[in-house]
């Protein structure tokens, strides 16, 4: 359903100095890319957690019908990242007939 933001949500966990920062970016039907991004500043954790990027509904295309994911993490200095899952979170249309 085109009208509404999809949520991706990468379970992640990175140490207690650098936050997992991500660049994320979008591509849907093999359309350009479109960059999104989130951190975990408050959470800075080596446990895994789960950080939520919105990915705005005007970014998705209408009939759209596969996604192109790109995570692109900064260099850090003193904690790796760790990308333990992800989970692309959209409503889904509703089909008549």
């Amino acid at each position: 359903d085109g009208t509404a933001d999809a949520v991706l949500d990468l379970i992640v966990s990175s140490g207690t100095t650098d936050a997992a920062t991500i660049v994320v970016e979008t591509g849907w039907d093999g359309g350009a890319l479109v960059s999104d991004s989130t951190s975990d500043v408050a959470t800075k954790s080596a446990t895994a957690h789960t950080l939520a990027v919105t990915i705005a509904a005007a970014d998705i295309p209408a009939g759209a019908s596969r996604v192109t994911i790109a995570l692109t993490p900064p260099t850090h200095a003193t904690n790796a990242i760790q990308l333990h899952g992800a989970r692309l979170k959209y409503k889904r249309k509703l089909l008549t007939a």
